[in-house]
């Protein structure tokens, strides 16, 4: 399974570009009219909600659940690298996903991750 971190990127742009609500509202939106193959249109852009980014953890952890339930022998992920710090100041490394500031992807993806 190629690009955890791309994954959750590219999920989080949809959102945010397409206003999709999942508990709660895309934030700030605003509309800006830009020219698109010679005609002028009028685009709205956003932020992502807190709700996107619990949103995209689901996904991704439904994702990783339905590839690792596969009858294969091994499920290979890769994502890019992250580091945190656990409360008792110890550092742990994971997949980086996009996620809410302190927010522990280890707790969300569960231990089924693990380097080689």
């Amino acid at each position: 399974m190629e690009g955890l971190s791309s994954i959750s990127q590219a999920l989080m742009r949809h959102l945010a570009d397409q206003q999709i609500k999942t508990g709660e509202e895309a934030t700030s939106p605003f509309s800006q009219r830009v020219v698109v193959e010679g005609q002028v249109v009028t685009e709205t852009f956003a932020g992502n909600s807190k709700a996107h980014y619990g949103f995209v953890q689901n996904q991704l952890y439904s994702l990783v659940t339905n590839f690792t339930s596969l009858p294969l022998e091994y499920v290979l992920f890769s994502a890019l690298e992250s580091r945190t710090e656990e409360d008792d100041r110890s550092t742990i490394y994971g997949p980086q996903v996009r996620r809410q500031k302190g927010y522990r992807t280890r707790s969300v993806l569960g231990r089924r991750l693990s380097p080689l």
